[in-house]
């Protein structure tokens, strides 16, 4: 761990730990968090995580099942995946990410009209900042299908950088 420190959250751990490791990288995005402190864990209970994960741009939680439920009905659509996307000072907005079918593109009209109907059918807080035409949608491990049938993705940063999102 000590070779890998810029990896790490260790803020937590004792100022003067057995491992003589800085207290660095507190709340810094896409740091793995040693929730242990530093103690050797004896025991494990592994709990099944929600499926969906949850965003919360604009203050407003949802699902992303629930921006699928109403982007793919469009019928110039094949596929979609929405992920949350953080700044710097650690502000969140969401990112629709949109597969077309053949012979279709991702215009004006149509991201205007996406967003009337996401607006309509849940809030204007759902309503995904950037939206994107995305050439195929990367298999991302793991895939689950959660129970309405609907794509789920655990998106990594790299994978996110690897798309080149504007940045916020």
């Amino acid at each position: 761990m000590k070779d890998d420190l810029n990896l790490y959250d260790t803020s937590d751990y004792d100022k003067n730990n057995v491992y003589n490791l800085p207290l660095v990288n507190k709340k810094v995005i896409g740091k793995m968090k040693d929730e242990n402190k530093g103690n050797i864990m004896t025991e494990y209970v592994g709990l099944k995580s929600k499926i969906d994960e949850t965003l919360k741009p604009k203050g407003v939680r949802f699902g992303r099942s629930e921006i699928y439920n109403i982007v793919n009905k469009f019928h110039e659509v094949r596929d979609s995946i929405c992920v949350a996307q953080y700044s710097k000072s650690n502000n969140e907005r969401a990112v629709l990410f949109v597969k077309m079918k053949d012979r279709f593109s991702l215009n004006e009209e149509l991201i205007t009209r996406i967003r009337q109907h996401i607006e309509k059918e849940l809030s204007s807080g759902h309503v995904a900042e950037l939206i994107l035409q995305i050439d195929d949608i990367p298999e991302w491990q793991p895939i689950f299908w959660n129970s309405n049938d609907i794509n789920d993705y655990s998106v990594s940063l790299e994978a996110i950088r690897a798309l080149q999102i504007p940045d916020i």
